[in-house]
Protein backbone atom coordinates (compact mmCIF):
# COMPACT_ATOMS: atom_id res chain seq x y z
CA UNK A 1 0.00 0.00 0.00
CA UNK A 2 1.61 3.48 -1.14
CA UNK A 3 0.65 6.11 1.64
CA UNK A 4 2.50 9.36 1.29
CA UNK A 5 2.17 12.82 2.61
CA UNK A 6 2.11 15.20 0.00
CA UNK A 7 2.33 18.06 2.15
CA UNK A 8 1.29 19.17 5.59
CA UNK A 9 -2.22 18.79 5.10
CA UNK A 10 -2.34 16.35 1.79
CA UNK A 11 -1.68 12.32 1.40
CA UNK A 12 -2.34 9.94 -1.08
CA UNK A 13 -3.14 6.60 -0.15
CA UNK A 14 -2.79 4.36 -3.30
CA UNK A 15 -4.96 6.20 -5.96
CA UNK A 16 -6.96 7.77 -3.77
CA UNK A 17 -6.16 11.75 -2.02
CA UNK A 18 -7.02 13.11 0.98
CA UNK A 19 -6.67 16.31 2.16
CA UNK A 20 -7.37 19.07 4.12
CA UNK A 21 -8.74 22.33 2.19
CA UNK A 22 -7.91 26.19 3.28
CA UNK A 23 -11.85 26.04 4.09
CA UNK A 24 -11.26 23.77 6.78
CA UNK A 25 -13.20 20.56 5.24
CA UNK A 26 -11.41 17.49 4.83
CA UNK A 27 -12.11 15.87 0.63
CA UNK A 28 -11.51 12.09 0.49
CA UNK A 29 -11.03 11.23 -3.59
CA UNK A 30 -12.08 7.59 -3.73
CA UNK A 31 -10.72 6.00 -6.42
CA UNK A 32 -11.03 2.29 -7.09
CA UNK A 33 -12.20 -0.88 -4.81
CA UNK A 34 -10.64 -0.21 -1.45
CA UNK A 35 -9.11 -3.39 0.67
CA UNK A 36 -7.52 -3.61 4.12
CA UNK A 37 -4.18 -1.79 3.50
CA UNK A 38 -5.92 0.90 1.54
CA UNK A 39 -8.67 1.25 4.30
CA UNK A 40 -6.19 1.27 7.01
CA UNK A 41 -3.84 3.89 5.08
CA UNK A 42 -7.04 6.21 4.37
CA UNK A 43 -7.80 6.04 8.18
CA UNK A 44 -4.18 7.37 9.66
CA UNK A 45 -4.40 9.84 6.80
CA UNK A 46 -7.86 10.69 8.18
CA UNK A 47 -6.28 11.13 11.65
CA UNK A 48 -3.90 12.94 11.22
CA UNK A 49 -5.86 15.37 9.05
CA UNK A 50 -8.79 15.54 12.03
CA UNK A 51 -5.63 16.08 14.75
CA UNK A 52 -5.38 19.82 12.88
CA UNK A 53 -8.73 21.26 13.35
CA UNK A 54 -10.31 21.91 17.18
CA UNK A 55 -13.46 21.60 15.80
CA UNK A 56 -16.10 18.67 14.40
CA UNK A 57 -14.44 17.77 11.29
CA UNK A 58 -16.86 18.48 7.94
CA UNK A 59 -16.14 16.21 5.32
CA UNK A 60 -16.59 15.38 0.84
CA UNK A 61 -16.25 12.47 -0.38
CA UNK A 62 -16.59 12.19 -4.14
CA UNK A 63 -17.11 8.58 -4.62
CA UNK A 64 -17.22 9.50 -8.51
CA UNK A 65 -14.06 6.61 -9.41
CA UNK A 66 -15.06 4.97 -6.16
CA UNK A 67 -15.22 0.85 -5.79
CA UNK A 68 -17.43 -1.39 -3.65
CA UNK A 69 -14.96 -1.79 -0.51
CA UNK A 70 -14.07 -5.59 0.80
CA UNK A 71 -16.28 -6.04 4.03
CA UNK A 72 -13.15 -5.47 6.49
CA UNK A 73 -12.32 -1.93 4.41
CA UNK A 74 -16.29 -0.81 5.21
CA UNK A 75 -15.48 -2.47 8.85
CA UNK A 76 -12.39 -0.27 8.67
CA UNK A 77 -14.16 3.16 7.69
CA UNK A 78 -17.18 2.37 10.09
CA UNK A 79 -14.97 2.75 12.93
CA UNK A 80 -12.39 4.98 11.95
CA UNK A 81 -13.59 7.36 10.01
CA UNK A 82 -17.35 7.59 10.00
CA UNK A 83 -17.39 7.03 13.77
CA UNK A 84 -14.42 9.12 14.75
CA UNK A 85 -15.06 11.37 17.43
CA UNK A 86 -14.22 14.21 15.55
CA UNK A 87 -16.38 13.50 12.63
CA UNK A 88 -19.40 15.79 12.04
CA UNK A 89 -21.09 15.97 8.81
CA UNK A 90 -20.26 13.79 6.49
CA UNK A 91 -21.27 14.53 2.29
CA UNK A 92 -21.17 11.63 -0.33
CA UNK A 93 -21.47 12.89 -3.93
CA UNK A 94 -21.41 10.71 -7.24
CA UNK A 95 -23.58 9.99 -9.76
CA UNK A 96 -22.69 6.39 -10.71
CA UNK A 97 -24.80 3.37 -9.69
CA UNK A 98 -21.55 2.29 -7.59
CA UNK A 99 -21.14 5.70 -5.59
CA UNK A 100 -24.76 5.52 -4.47
CA UNK A 101 -25.14 2.15 -3.67
CA UNK A 102 -21.82 2.80 -1.09
CA UNK A 103 -23.21 5.81 -0.15
CA UNK A 104 -26.61 4.24 0.98
CA UNK A 105 -25.62 1.75 3.12
CA UNK A 106 -23.40 4.01 4.97
CA UNK A 107 -26.10 6.60 5.72
CA UNK A 108 -28.87 3.75 6.45
CA UNK A 109 -26.36 1.89 8.94
CA UNK A 110 -23.76 4.54 10.69
CA UNK A 111 -24.80 8.21 10.50
CA UNK A 112 -28.29 8.96 9.28
CA UNK A 113 -28.58 13.30 9.76
CA UNK A 114 -25.50 13.53 10.14
CA UNK A 115 -24.32 12.39 6.45
CA UNK A 116 -26.06 12.53 2.94
CA UNK A 117 -25.64 11.84 -0.54
CA UNK A 118 -25.16 14.29 -3.37
CA UNK A 119 -24.91 14.30 -7.18
CA UNK A 120 -22.72 17.22 -7.34
CA UNK A 121 -19.71 18.57 -5.41
CA UNK A 122 -21.64 21.89 -5.18
CA UNK A 123 -24.49 20.14 -3.63
CA UNK A 124 -22.56 18.38 -1.00
CA UNK A 125 -20.46 21.25 -0.09
CA UNK A 126 -23.41 23.53 0.42
CA UNK A 127 -25.50 21.07 2.72
CA UNK A 128 -21.91 20.93 4.80
CA UNK A 129 -21.54 24.43 4.92
CA UNK A 130 -25.33 24.84 6.29
CA UNK A 131 -25.33 25.78 10.37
Amino acid sequence: MAFKQIGEKEYRVGDNHLYLGDDNIIYIHSVGIKDVAIADGMAKAYAQLVSLLDHKALVIVDANQAGKPSAEAREIFQKSILKHEKTGKFSIHGSHVVARTIANFFIGKLLGAKMQFFKTEEEALSWLKQE
